[in-house]
C-alpha cells in the first residue's frame, strides 16, 4: 500500500514537468552492465545485490517517468552545454560579410576584433586578455584558416557554422 501512495505523491509532485517524448531504450553497454551485476548477486555478493536493487528501482523511475511522459529540468554543467550549443546554432543562421572579417581579423585579431564583429563576445573577451601571450593571435590564424576557404554567397556574406 505505501508503495503506491508514494507512487501517487511522487506524479502529484511531479505535475509541473514538462512533458517530453520518451527517451530512447539502454543502450547494450547498460545491458551489458545490468547483466554483469545480475551474473554477481546471484553468486551471493551482497555489494552487487544492493547495486541490483538500485538499478531496479532506477529502471522503474524511468518506466513511470516514461509512462507519464515526465521529464527533469536540467542542471549545472549539462544545462551550460545545452545553453552554449542552443547560442551557437541560432548563431550559425546570421551571416557575417566576408571582406569584413577577415580585414578585422588581419587588423585586430590579435584584440578579438573579428570575434565582436560575429557577436562571439565570450571569446573575444579571452582574445582580449590573452592578446599579450600570442594565444590570441593564433586563433586568428586557426579563424582565418577557416573563413578563407568559404565561399560568400552573392551578397558577400559567409555563415560560420
Amino acid at each position: 500500500m505505501s508503495l503506491d501512495n508514494e507512487k501517487v505523491e511522487n506524479i502529484e509532485v511531479a505535475e509541473n514537468a514538462e512533458v517530453v517524448e520518451p527517451q530512447e531504450s539502454p543502450t547494450n553497454m547498460e545491458k551489458a552492465i545490468e547483466k554483469e551485476i545480475v551474473e554477481q548477486a546471484k553468486s551471493g555478493d551482497e555489494e552487487a545485490m544492493i547495486l541490483n536493487d538500485i538499478i531496479a528501482a532506477q529502471n522503474e523511475l524511468n518506466d513511470l517517468k516514461e509512462k507519464y511522459g515526465l521529464q527533469e529540468e536540467e542542471k549545472g554543467l549539462k544545462k551550460a552545454i545545452s545553453n552554449f550549443f542552443d547560442k551557437r546554432d541560432a548563431l550559425a543562421e546570421v551571416p557575417f560579410n566576408k571582406k569584413k572579417y577577415v580585414w578585422l581579423a588581419v587588423l585586430l585579431g590579435w584584440m578579438g576584433g573579428h570575434r565582436f564583429y560575429t557577436k562571439q563576445y565570450t571569446t573575444a573577451v579571452l582574445y582580449l586578455l590573452t592578446c599579450w601571450t600570442g594565444y590570441s593571435l593564433a586563433m586568428t590564424i586557426i579563424d582565418l584558416m577557416i573563413v578563407l576557404p568559404k565561399k560568400a554567397d552573392e551578397n558577400g556574406n559567409i555563415y560560420l557554422f
